[in-house]
């Protein structure tokens, strides 16, 4: 089973955003529930159930901190990740402006809702496929985990991208370590310095 699993994983890496294109994304947001919720998906490498199960109570924000709801295939669990002080004020923004309490869902909209805002949104700047795929939620994870390998300097690292994305199998996190033509050419040309 973990190995169909790894074998989603290595041929779904061609998909995932280039340089510059979540932000892009994110920058043609209309509304600031939409904001939050790209950047959300493309700060914590979360899933989209992970987001929408994502609870006001559920952020800390004078330690910096959000717990999860982590979904893992034999039993969902909780775990408490760091989160950067830019998204920390505007998801403070958000909830501030919507009222939203403690026990209130930050995004309380559908999953297909969310896969709908992700694809309006690309298309808006001009990304209708990432990979083979029309732009998606998961995306967002994958281009995630592949920027954190890139910044890893040793194994060690590559251990820590584990324990942030909650693999269950280091070779799910190791398959990140694939890279396309444009990073490796990206690679070779720094070189020269």
């Amino acid at each position: 089973m973990q190995k169909e699993n790894f074998t989603e994983v290595m041929k779904d890496l061609q998909g995932y955003f280039k340089s510059g294109e979540r932000k892009a994304i994110y920058n043609a947001c209309e509304n600031l529930r939409d904001r939050v919720l790209i950047r959300l998906l493309w700060k914590t490498g979360r899933r989209v159930g992970e987001i929408l199960m994502l609870k006001v109570g559920d952020i800390n924000f004078q330690d910096r901190h959000i717990l999860w709801n982590i979904e893992k295939k034999k039993k969902p669990t909780k775990r408490i990740k760091p989160i950067d002080d830019f998204t920390l004020k505007l998801l403070k923004s958000y909830i501030e402006s919507e009222g939203l309490q403690a026990f209130d869902k930050v995004i309380n909209i559908s999953r297909q809702r969310v896969f709908q805002i992700v694809r309006d949104r690309a298309a808006k700047v001009g990304i209708y496929y990432v990979g083979t795929k029309r732009p998606h939620p998961h995306h967002f994870r994958h281009s995630f985990a592949i920027d954190m390998v890139k910044r890893s300097t040793s194994a060690g690292d590559i251990r820590k991208v584990q324990q942030i994305l909650e693999h269950s199998n280091l070779g799910t996190t190791e398959s990140y370590l694939q890279f396309g033509s444009e990073d490796l050419r990206e690679m070779i040309e720094q070189e020269d310095d």
